[in-house]
C-alpha cells in the first residue's frame, strides 16, 4: 500500500484473522515444539560465556547471507577482518 510519502508498506490485514485461525491438535503440537525449542535457546544463553557476543556473531553471519542474497560476494570472515580493521586503535605518532 502506497503510504502519504510515496513510499511502499506493508499493512498487515486487522485481527482477529479471517478465516480464523484452527486450532486443532496438529497446530498445538507444532506450538509446543516451538515454544520448547524457544525454551531450549533459551536456555542455552546461560552456558555462554558472553551471550552479547553469541548474539553479535549471529547478526553478522545473518547480514552475510542477506548481502548473498542481494549479490553481494562477501564471507563471514572478509566481513569479521573489515570490522578488526576498523577498530584497531589508533596510535599517533608524536
Amino acid at each position: 500500500m502506497e503510504q502519504p510519502a510515496k513510499y511502499q508498506a506493508f499493512i498487515p490485514s486487522p485481527l482477529p484473522p479471517v478465516p480464523e485461525i484452527n486450532m486443532d491438535q496438529e497446530m498445538w503440537q507444532i506450538l509446543s515444539q516451538a515454544d520448547l525449542a524457544l525454551g531450549r535457546l533459551d536456555g542455552s544463553t546461560d552456558a555462554l560465556p558472553n551471550p552479547d557476543l553469541f548474539v553479535f556473531m549471529y547478526v553478522r553471519k545473518e547480514a552475510v547471507f542477506s548481502s548473498q542474497i542481494e549479490g553481494t560476494q562477501a564471507s563471514l570472515m572478509d566481513v569479521l577482518e573489515f570490522e578488526a580493521k576498523a577498530l584497531e586503535p589508533i596510535i599517533l605518532k608524536i
